[in-house]
């Protein structure tokens, strides 16, 4: 089975526009996995909802979406972050609302952990971006592997059954029988590795590999609604540079 996984969406229609159609037209995906953070920074939460919710199998709930539900303190965010969140709990109509109430903060399936942020405490919304953070988390799930995004940047994690934990490059990679592994798979909507382009991950279970797409979108767009909305200069800005 192939599955198709994406992340930290944020209200950005044109990029999860562009990283379903890839997915339809570029891949053998059977299913798609949503992994939190819907909404926040874009100027689209409802028709991004609309869409995850039609087109994922899997939703989970990230730290911005619990934000605009009113389930964390829109102080925990800084004053951009804030900005957005103020304007997206403006617009969500009720049955974004709705959508958004019904994701989950965890799932699983046999071999496969799904999570926003982190297993071992997935509501703290911690990240997973060193060695040594990474060590620490794979003594917190039992599943072989664990998908996650929340820093929107793509990266791999290898933990061997000898205890050694190293960092894979993020591109096509042939999973090793002998090791676990965390992913995270990066950001659709809002990059934050250098390259503006979204980013999402294709998981193929059969053959047992992992590839990143990198995908083109109408970024022009999204800023022109951005502005349009009297979003932060900075939200608008960092797009262009995936930073």
């Amino acid at each position: 089975m192939i599955i198709a996984l994406i992340s930290d969406v944020h209200g950005n229609l044109e990029a999860l526009t562009a990283v379903m159609k890839d997915i339809k037209d570029n891949s053998a995906a059977e299913k798609v996995v949503f992994l939190g953070d819907a909404v926040g920074y874009g100027a689209n939460p409802n028709e991004v909802l609309a869409i995850i919710d039609s087109e994922c199998e899997i939703k989970l709930m990230g730290n911005h979406d619990y934000s605009a539900l009113g389930l964390l303190d829109v102080e925990d965010f800084n004053s951009y972050a804030r900005d957005a969140i103020v304007y997206t709990t403006a617009v969500l109509d009720s049955t974004a609302i709705a959508t958004l109430s019904s994701f989950r903060l965890t799932a699983e399936t046999e071999s496969i952990q799904f999570v926003h942020a982190t297993p071992d405490n997935p509501s703290a919304w911690n990240y997973c971006l060193t060695i040594h953070e990474a060590e620490k988390q794979f003594r917190s799930f039992e599943k072989r592997i664990c998908f996650l995004g929340h820093s929107h940047k793509p990266i791999v994690y290898g933990h061997t059954f000898a205890g050694e934990t190293y960092v894979i490059r993020p591109e096509e990679i042939k999973l090793e029988p002998e090791s676990r592994y965390i992913v995270n798979i990066g950001s659709v909507g809002q990059p934050r590795d250098g390259n503006p382009r979204s980013c999402y991950v294709l998981y193929d279970s059969d053959n047992d590999t992992l590839t990143y797409r990198r995908i083109a979108y109408d970024l022009a767009a999204a800023q022109a609604k951005m502005a349009a909305a009297k979003l932060p200069d900075f939200l608008i800005e960092r797009l262009s540079s995936g930073k």
